[in-house]
């Protein structure tokens, strides 16, 4: 008997839990009814602190991404040419030389990140 009881109580505190997540994110109204005296302090005060949605500019969001694969393409091709040329100038094994290219290109994939991530410092999506 005493178990039951414990599973209804963590059924009513993940309840609770999820109730106050649904009413942060406007997905319920009012919950007086579940807790039958109405809104508690701490309730109001958690739904006080949550931010206002802002809205995406999709503007900013495609010239982002066009400009995100239009580096990327450049940067990472670049770095991958740079691999093959330097396994060929030294005339390396085949093996080597592809090596030689994953490195260079992993090289261009995080140029590209940093380079993304300071985009979208100085060009923010967020309106």
């Amino acid at each position: 008997m005493r178990r039951v009881s414990s599973l209804r109580l963590g059924y009513r505190i993940a309840a609770r839990g999820f109730s106050i997540r649904a009413q942060a994110f406007g997905l319920l109204g009012d919950l007086s009814w579940y807790s039958g005296r109405g809104s508690s302090p701490s309730l109001t005060r958690k739904l006080d602190n949550v931010p206002e949605r802002k809205k995406i500019n999709l503007l900013h969001l495609s010239t982002l991404v066009a400009v995100g694969v239009l580096v990327g393409t450049e940067v990472v091709g670049a770095s991958w040419a740079a691999g093959w040329a330097l396994g060929g100038l030294l005339q390396l094994a085949p093996t080597i030389s592809r090596i030689f290219e994953a490195f260079f290109a992993l090289c261009g994939f995080v140029l590209l990140f940093y380079f993304m991530r300071t985009a979208l410092k100085n060009e923010s999506i967020w309106q």
